[in-house]
């Protein structure tokens, strides 16, 4: 049975892995699918924007440049030219052919702003919303304006070159409109030659092919137009992502500001105040350079004695006189932060001093408590050995004598397992199972295995406050807690009076309470109560190790809850806190 059980734990386990690793690769995968597309779709409307800005650019200025030259003045020709002028041009269908254009120039200019919306959307985008810089996005912002400024500027270069080459190639509607009225022109006397059309647009293919000029504008204009695209999506990147002025100049020079400022001491502030009023004051009045100075040594003697005296005090509170305290003015100056700061340092010092102090003589004192109770009891036992040896073991005091070693061997015994469960309890190292524990249920067993020793020393246990409260505990913990209180009330309550134990439920913390009037008087401070091996009869001539009241503490923190130790005069009342268990 044990083996199909392992079995089935390890199939059960298996299972449980491969559902999570199958779930984080699917959503690996989704992630990735997700931002494949997003990549996909960022490209696709990126090279969209690209080619549909210079197919607009291109019909926009193919559109101008023919109806300009549908536009050509006659006047200056001779009669025989410009009629030969006219007719060419009517050659020609200038209406259709333009609108055409302008239209298909609409229409990608539309296509464009769309791409770019597109484009600008998804670039950067994450999965989970976020915002992911590209590489050149850490250029400043100034910096990448001021380039797509300039690179706008390039596009009348590029535009110059690309009207040049279409009036220049056949292939296109200005260039056969050109060639046409060259050709019908050359035979007449002041007809149009072709420097008078290439001083129309510029002069370039005077100097390179119309082919060549074509072709490094279409190159300068996709070059310039995707350089313009980086930059929108850049900034806008930068915008999405809240980091744009961080990018920024100017924002840094501010963030710097600002910074500094908020940095700056009063003291600082107050030079920097000063250093400007004595240039106002130098540029303003004549004699301002005098008032300036006449301030500062005014203020500087201030100051220095100020800081001569916490350097005085550090030194001696760095000699060990933590009584020392700084000098204060509480204007909150820098000043008066230092020496706030060196107080603070004393006096976290001196409780630290104090608290080692304490320590020590706690650990004085415990040892010498378990020298103590572990020698009471060797002693006698040593002593009524050495009495039967002597009287032998027929002796009619042997018996008693026997008796007695066997309560010292007992009180030897509780003592060393008190010593055992203390240890692990103030460790931690103890198996915890918290459940449901009926608090009264458990009080009143307690107080019932209690009952003939609290009857023998005439004591009444009145139980009152709530008739059920149900606390998260480990029951066997909670039962030891009780009985150490208990058997704490046993030992040292005075007889013949009362004991209160009473249960309430505040604050989603149940509590039961147990006072009682102490037999002795209480010359140890509550804190110290619940220390190992403290005890209220400082002379220990009772019967107890001091172990209980700890092992109580140590039990309880352990169950998430807390007991506390209140001592008035003779009263003595103990309170445990647990967490309320969930109806």
């Amino acid at each position: 049975m044990d083996e199909n059980m392992n079995e089935n734990a390890n199939e059960n386990t298996n299972e449980i892995m491969n559902e999570n690793m199958n779930e984080n690769m699917n959503e690996n995968m989704n992630e990735k699918t997700s931002f494949s597309r997003r990549t996909v779709v960022w490209a696709v409307s990126s090279i969209a924007a690209v080619a549909a800005f210079f197919t607009t650019i291109w019909f926009a200025m193919e559109a101008a440049v023919t109806d300009w030259l549908f536009s050509l003045s006659y006047d200056h020709y001779e009669q025989g030219t410009a009629d030969v002028v006219k007719n060419t041009l009517k050659s020609f269908s200038r209406g259709n052919s333009v609108k055409q254009m302008i239209q298909i120039a609409v229409v990608m200019g539309i296509v464009t702003l769309a791409a770019i919306v597109v484009s600008i959307i998804t670039s950067g985008k994450k999965s989970e919303g976020k915002v992911r810089l590209a590489p050149g996005d850490r250029c400043f912002g100034e910096i990448q304006v001021f380039g797509g400024i300039l690179a706008g500027c390039a596009y009348y270069p590029a535009v110059l070159l690309m009207i040049a080459g279409i009036t220049g190639a056949q292939k296109f509607l200005p260039g056969r409109i050109t060639r046409s009225l060259i050709d019908n022109t050359a035979s007449l006397d002041g007809g149009i030659t072709w420097n008078q059309i290439v001083d129309r647009t510029g002069g370039i293919t005077k100097i390179v092919s119309p082919w060549f000029a074509l072709t490094m504008g279409i190159l300068m204009v996709i070059a310039i137009t995707v350089f313009e695209l980086w930059v929108i999506q850049s900034i806008t990147r930068k915008l999405k992502n809240r980091s744009f002025w961080k990018n920024t100049i100017i924002g840094k020079l501010l963030f710097a500001g600002r910074n500094l400022f908020q940095r700056s001491t009063k003291t600082q502030l107050k030079i920097m105040g000063l250093a400007l009023a004595m240039i106002i004051l130098s540029a303003v009045f004549p004699v301002g350079t005098i008032i300036a100075i006449v301030l500062v040594m005014w203020q500087l003697p201030k100051y220095l004695k100020r800081f001569s005296d916490i350097e005085k005090a550090a030194e001696q509170t760095a000699s060990g006189d933590l009584t020392v305290e700084m000098p204060r003015l509480y204007n909150g100056d820098e000043l008066d932060r230092l020496s706030a700061s060196i107080n603070s340092i004393s006096d976290a010092t001196k409780i630290a001093v104090d608290k080692e102090l304490k320590n020590q003589k706690m650990k004085t004192d415990l040892i010498t408590n378990v020298s103590h109770d572990l020698k009471t009891p060797l002693t006698s036992m040593v002593t009524y050995v050495d009495l039967l040896k002597n009287e032998g073991l027929q002796s009619e005091n042997a018996e008693e004598y026997l008796d007695i070693i066997s309560q010292k061997t007992e009180r030897l015994r509780r003592l060393t397992l008190d010593l055992f469960d203390a240890a692990k309890a103030s460790s931690g190292d103890l198996p915890v199972e918290i459940g449901r524990v009926d608090l009264a249920s458990l009080a009143s067993q307690s107080v019932g295995e209690f009952s003939d020793d609290f009857q023998s020393r005439n004591l009444q246990v009145i139980m009152g406050g709530e008739d059920s409260v149900n606390v998260m505990a480990d029951g066997r913990y909670l039962w030891r807690v009780m009985e150490n209180l208990l058997n704490n009330i046993r030992k040292y309550a005075m007889e013949g009076t009362r004991v209160y134990i009473d249960l309430s439920s505040e604050g989603g913390m149940g509590k039961i309470s147990v006072k009682n009037m102490s037999s002795t008087q209480l010359n140890v401070p509550a804190e110290e109560l619940v220390q190992r091996f403290a005890r209220g009869d400082e002379s220990r001539t009772t019967e107890g190790s001091g172990l209980g009241l700890a092992i109580a503490k140590d039990l309880t923190v352990l169950m998430k809850g807390q007991l506390k130790i209140t001592v008035d005069g003779d009263l003595f009342k103990a309170e445990v806190m647990l967490p309320l268990a969930e109806d």
